[in-house]
């Protein structure tokens, strides 16, 4: 039965399996069959660690992204990692599988297969988007340098990044946002959410704020 068209691209789907087990091998293998494409997210992979072991078995494309509990995606790479490796238990995976080349392709190509842009984006070729990270090397966090992949999936954090370039222009370059006002734009963040909050505390008064309250850091 095909649930879904082709062309869908659905955000948030939850898939019901029953037996509180996560996703079995005969759902990851019809996802598969159907072609599929998963995109898992870093915060919540914990709850889906034997399923995400499952998913990769039976050949299905995996994305990692984010979600509003971390937007790094640097972050996402090494949860993933750990996540992968260990689904099915140390003897199964061997603490090295997926190795990090593999773990690098679920935000490079295979995210760009999850969206129907592989021929656009997602690697450096020819024709293709100048879409670029430039890392600095000389740091801290990535030296010693033995295997660079590996390098950028388990130590890379944001502070690392030099330069962004999106569609052949630099919207970042020596760690500094082009295109915005970027001191503006934190400003206006914290004032923004601080006002929503405190409406919907004011307006909710039965839904109680946040452990130990909101403790806005006056900057």
């Amino acid at each position: 039965m095909r649930v879904f068209a082709e062309d869908l691209l659905a955000g948030q789907v939850a898939l019901i399996t029953g037996g509180g087990s996560g996703i079995g091998a005969g759902v990851a293998r019809r996802l598969a069959e159907q072609g599929a494409k998963v995109a898992l997210v870093g915060r919540k992979l914990d709850k889906l660690e034997s399923s995400a072991a499952r998913i990769r078995d039976a050949g299905v494309n995996i994305a990692l992204g984010t979600d509003n509990m971390t937007e790094d995606l640097f972050q996402a790479l090494k949860i993933g990692a750990i996540i992968h490796r260990g689904g099915r238990g140390r003897t199964r995976e061997g603490g090295v599988d997926p190795q990090p080349q593999a773990v690098l392709d679920m935000i490079t190509r295979n995210a760009a297969r999850t969206v129907a842009a592989e021929a656009e984006i997602g690697s450096i070729e020819a024709g293709k988007k100048a879409d670029l990270t430039l890392i600095d090397l000389d740091t801290p966090a990535m030296r010693p340098v033995i295997n660079l992949v590996s390098n950028l999936v388990h130590y890379a954090h944001p502070g690392c990044v030099h330069a962004v370039m999106v569609d052949g222009e630099f919207l970042l370059r020596d760690g500094r946002v082009l295109s915005i006002d970027e001191p503006a734009l934190l400003r206006e963040a914290q004032d923004v959410t601080r006002r929503v909050w405190e409406r919907m505390i004011a307006q909710n008064p039965d839904i109680p704020p946040p452990p130990g309250g909101l403790r806005w850091l006056e900057a």
